[in-house]
């Protein structure tokens, strides 16, 4: 499994649950973050000697571990920037999908969730993969070996990022996530951790009543949701 997410948090907040799951089940399982974040604010203040992209790549370790993830890493293609950085992304990725040979790729799905460029800059590169190794695979081209199912983490439902959509958004009016059709019930246990992973990343999250009734609210503290591109289950 191959689980690729533009910012740290990212892999929190849409797919803790599921790591979780895959690393229980045996699955090699790596996770490239694509930024540092630095581009965003933090909801607390950093220390005198501590830039932003620092902090958060500390807690995107710290968020990892609790995952149970033990292969990741983060790059640095500009927070802000994928949409200029395209070609490059497209070369890493395409390199790093053919070395690694992972049977799943995991991202967030083609509308960046709630209309964020770099989100779907960040998917557009993983589809053109995909589609890329799916063309050459129906013509048997034996010297492409990068054969994948690609995964969409998604929410349930359009509304449950409408504030942030209307402020990250290029369009917020043609932001329409994928369906979910498959839909994971987290354990208490599972649930748990999540949180942990959500603490870890303490410049981007106050755990305060407001935070526990937005996540309840978008029903992705005890599910996550994802739609299998191309397959079923």
């Amino acid at each position: 499994m191959l689980a690729v997410f533009p910012h740290p948090d990212d892999e929190t907040g849409f797919a803790a649950g599921f790591l979780m799951k895959c690393v229980k089940e045996g699955l090699e399982v790596k996770v490239v973050c694509m930024t540092k974040g630095e581009a965003g604010k933090s909801v607390n203040k950093l220390g005198e000697n501590d830039s932003l992209a620092l902090v958060r790549s500390r807690e995107f370790d710290k968020a990892a571990a609790l995952l149970g993830v033990t292969d990741y890493v983060i790059e640095d293609f500009g927070d802000g920037k994928l949409e200029s950085n395209i070609g490059s992304m497209h070369s890493y990725l395409e390199a790093l999908i053919l070395a690694y040979k992972p049977d799943y790729v995991l991202t967030l799905e083609p509308c960046g969730i709630y209309g964020h460029p770099d989100h779907i800059a960040l998917t557009k590169v993983i589809d053109g993969i995909y589609e890329g190794a799916k063309s050459l695979g129906q013509h048997a081209d034996a010297n492409f070996n990068a054969s994948f199912k690609l995964i969409y983490a998604t929410v349930s439902k359009d509304e449950v990022f409408r504030r942030v959509r209307n402020e990250m958004a290029k369009n917020p009016g043609n932001v329409a996530p994928a369906k979910p059709n498959v839909i994971l019930v987290l354990s208490v246990f599972e649930i748990r951790r999540k949180l942990k992973a959500f603490s870890s990343h303490k410049s981007q999250f106050k755990f305060s009543p407001m935070f526990f009734i937005r996540w309840t609210w978008r029903g992705l503290l005890n599910k996550e949701f994802f739609a299998f591109r191309d397959s079923e289950f």
